[in-house]
């Protein structure tokens, strides 16, 4: 397995594809060598060969094997600068719904593990996750998502990058980012995303503040979290919409909120009440 890794540092472009095709295979499939697929050789194999990884097939196995290292070693030894370069430049190069869908899913363990790995300061995990060169790369790929598939996943990027919310409100509370929850709330079918974009949209609305709020809830954002009603059919993304639109309750005249609140309430309790069928 080392091999392989240090082969990648020295080998030509054509026999580079080969190799970095046969570590990806390894890293996604082997799963009891933890030690060894996390470690230091592996992450710098890896990393020596984002350069090369330029057509959508390379960026998708590349986006998987380094999702699947940043797991194994719970950002112990991926969690540094390289790393999050290297996902950002993943991110700008996916264009396909796959790559667009492996490169969120390999932010996603990268931010959770840094925001919650005991082992490093906060301000230095704040310093590398909380950018603005994390957020533009999310939004990007908000733009790109095509499926409902897509814009779950990025949606549980914006949702899991907690630090942002601790930041200054003109870094992430603004139009751009507005935008990028519309129209992935917009893509969304399946219940599992329908919750995901609708945990993000609450997210960004109960922490937005003063003038701030006031300009960022808008009816766009409503409209978009009420187009998913319809999709609603888990407890969860019908309990996430919900919640969703109470967080949006200023853009609502009185009493017109409460008719789609009880619609939802009724879904929730359908739900609930045909898992206790027997």
């Amino acid at each position: 397995m080392l091999w392989c890794v240090m082969r990648l540092l020295t080998c030509r472009t054509k026999r580079l594809r080969r190799q970095s095709n046969g570590i990806m295979d390894r890293v996604v499939t082997v799963h009891s060598y933890k030690k060894d697929f996390s470690s230091e050789c592996v992450r710098d194999g890896l990393l020596s060969i984002v350069g090369s990884a330029t057509t959508p097939r390379s960026i998708e196995r590349l986006a998987k094997a380094f999702n699947k290292c940043i797991e194994l070693s719970h950002c112990e030894t991926f969690l540094c600068v390289r790393v999050r370069d290297a996902l950002l430049t993943m991110c700008a190069a996916a264009t396909t719904a796959e790559c667009v869908w492996q490169a969120a899913d390999a932010l996603v363990p990268f931010v959770f593990g840094a925001v919650n790995y005991p082992r490093y300061p906060r301000p230095m995990v704040s310093r590398m996750v909380a950018t603005c060169e994390m957020r533009d790369a999310v939004v990007m790929l908000a733009s790109r998502a095509t499926t409902s598939k897509c814009a779950g996943i990025v949606a549980s990027t914006f949702e899991w990058t907690e630090d942002w919310w601790q930041v200054p409100p003109e870094m992430f509370w603004t139009l751009f980012v507005h935008d990028a929850l519309v129209e992935l709330a917009y893509r969304a079918t399946e219940p599992v995303d329908v919750a995901a974009c609708a945990c993000a949209v609450t997210m960004f609305t109960r922490k937005a503040q003063g003038e701030v709020k006031r300009e960022l809830l808008t009816h766009a954002m409503r409209d978009a979290v009420v187009a998913l009603v319809p999709y609603a059919t888990t407890w969860s993304s019908a309990s996430s919409i919900k919640n969703a639109l109470i967080a949006l309750k200023s853009t609502y005249r009185a009493g017109s909120l409460s008719r789609v609140i009880d619609e939802l309430d009724e879904t929730i309790r359908l739900i609930v009440s045909s898992l206790f069928k027997v």
